[in-house]
């Protein structure tokens, strides 16, 4: 049987100030002595960190609203081929490979956006490797996305987070994000687009 599913679009108020351009800097927090640091993604990279967003997302959104992992995945694609048409060079997409230490743990996909009258950065996708979680990295990686979107004067920084990620939603409620809104569906008793009726 199918459940009903809610994602809540969170965002958090920053204070907002301009700095260098954040594709031109390696942006480093510290984390038990052990360097977390975004760099750019290079180009030979961007092919397998749009795998892992496409998969990641699909995976996500299928078990949030019980749809078919393929079906979910195909949408993601979709999704990312329209977001990003000029891959690295699409204006207003960041994307960054986060590094503890030496080793590549994980990627970090902002985008700046200008709704409602004032500039707020979108995170697309935050995604670790299973080995970096539970250990803070998320944490200092969600404090430097804080910077970023500082150094572009955004005054908000916004993501989406599906109901069943409860381990995302605990660590972004501990970092003071707060819910405007929940987007919540409930299946139908029977599903109409499956039927053909004539």
């Amino acid at each position: 049987m199918a459940f009903d599913f809610c994602g809540a679009d969170l965002s958090r108020a920053i204070r907002a100030g301009r700095g260098p351009h954040p594709a031109l800097t390696l942006l480093t927090s510290r984390h038990a002595g052990v360097p977390v640091e975004l760099r750019p993604v290079e180009a030979t990279e961007l092919d397998a960190i749009l795998d892992l967003v496409i998969a990641g997302y699909g995976d996500e959104r299928a078990l949030a609203v019980d749809a078919r992992p393929e079906d979910a995945r195909n949408n993601a694609r979709a999704q990312v081929e329209g977001l990003l048409p000029q891959g690295l060079a699409t204006p207003g997409h960041h994307l960054y490979v986060v590094v503890e230490g030496e080793v590549p743990v994980g990627h970090l996909w902002i985008a700046e956006t200008g709704v409602d009258g004032f500039r707020s950065v979108f995170i697309y996708d935050v995604r670790l490797r299973e080995d970096a979680r539970g250990r803070g990295v998320g944490r200092r990686v969600m404090e430097l996305a804080e910077d970023v979107a500082r150094r572009l004067g955004a005054r908000d920084l916004e993501l989406h987070v599906f109901a069943p990620n409860a381990r995302a939603r605990r660590l972004y409620e501990s970092l003071g994000y707060r819910s405007p809104a929940w987007a919540c569906g409930r299946p139908s008793a029977e599903p109409t687009s499956a039927r053909d009726d004539t």
